[in-house]
Formats: C-alpha cells, structure tokens, sequence
C-alpha cells in the first residue's frame, strides 16, 4: 500500500466515525448500514460477473478458428487477383504443388522474366514470392477453377530462430515448439514423419505446418 492511500483511507475511517458520533442520536444508523452492506454486494457482485464475463470473451475470442487468409491472400481469389496484391512471382511451377516443393519441382520451376507472353503465367498452378528475411510465399489454384487453394510460407532452417521470418499464422510462428504448437490448436488431424521432417496437419481448421528439431518452420492454409 503507498503512502497517499494509506492517508486517503485513514482519513476517510476518521470521517465515517466522526459523522457517527455526531449523528447517531438523529439517524438510523442500523438501517443505513445494512443499505451500504447490500450495496457494496451488489457492487460486487456485478464487478464479479464482469470480470467473468470478459475472461469468457477473451477464452472465445482466442479460440482456433478455419483460416482462409494468409499473407494478404485469401483462398478463393483468381490468378488476377493475387498479382493484384503481391506483384508477379519471381518463380513458377507447372504442377500442383499439394505439399512443399520437392527438389525435382524446385528444379523445374521456370523464372516468370524467362516467359515470353505475360498470359504464360497463368498456365503454371504454382507460384512463388520471395519475402524479406528469406522466406518463401508459395501458392498453387486448383486445376480446374484456377482459383487460389493453398498458400505457404517456406523458409530456411537458419530462420528457425526467427519468429519473424513468416507472418504469424493463428498464434503460431516460426520456431513454434511442437508442444506449444499442441497446446494451443490441440491434437492433430494428421501427422507423420518422414526424414529428418515432422507433419501436422489440422484439417478442420485449414492449417498446415513442418517441424525440423521438434519447431516449426514451414506453415501454410489448404482449402
């Protein structure tokens, strides 16, 4: 307790017992108090119920949700759409990428300024764009629609350490622990482990991620 309130409070017990003494022969002190008493209850009581009524609301509002946007892009846009709000890519795949970027189709991929007409992006499904520190934003449009169906963001294992290094995706980032990647979204859907690499997949929120040395360093949405 500081000094001025102790003052404050020491003052204000003087004053309660000052207008008591000069007052009880006049007043009904039984009943007043008893008011005060039901009125410091109902005061605290509804300062109770607003307290839990907030700590409910933040333990909704922070609850996992179905992701569709990432990275500025939302699933379902067109090819026009995403150049509209990333630029041309630096790179581009002929496949469908599902998962990742094996080497073979890294090794394929075709640089855009090697194209010769501007429409010959659009008959590659997978695109990628370079991003500060390093990281990768890849997507692939569904084959059919030509619409965007999944959105990435790959990075190096240097960049583990670099919570920063991809845009955060529901409260997970870059070098996220497996255990509290678990505590915050719960058990998986799916998850496997292949090599030195560990998959985890929850499907009913949309989310994908890769794991090197138990942190995430790949994540991405898949519609």
């Amino acid at each position: 307790m500081s000094i001025g309130l102790g003052i404050f409070l020491s003052a204000l017990i003087f004053a309660m017992v000052g207008l008591y003494l000069t007052t009880r022969d006049r007043w009904d002190w039984f009943h007043i108090s008893r008011w005060v008493a039901i009125g410091c209850g109902l005061l605290v009581g509804l300062g109770a119920i607003g307290l839990a009524a907030t700590w409910g609301y933040q333990k909704i509002a922070n609850l996992p949700t179905r992701q569709t946007t990432y990275a500025d892009l939302t699933l379902g846009m067109t090819m026009d759409e995403v150049r509209y709000v990333r630029g041309d890519p630096e790179f581009v795949v002929k496949t469908y990428v599902t998962r990742g970027l094996t080497a073979e189709e890294f090794l394929n991929a075709v640089q855009v300024d090697d194209l010769k007409h501007d429409n010959d992006m659009k008959t590659y499904l997978t695109w990628g764009f370079p991003e500060k520190q390093q990281p990768w934003i890849v997507v692939s449009f569904d084959r059919r629609t030509k619409t965007l169906r999944n959105i990435w963001c790959f990075t190096g294992i240097d960049n583990i350490g670099n919570s920063n290094a991809c845009p955060p995706l529901d409260g997970v980032r870059v070098g996220t622990s497996e255990e509290a990647l678990v505590e915050r979204l719960g058990e998986p859907s799916n998850q496997s482990i292949y090599g030195g690499d560990k998959t985890i997949d929850y499907n009913q929120y949309g989310l994908w991620f890769l794991l090197v040395r138990k942190r995430v360093i790949w994540m991405g949405i898949e519609g």
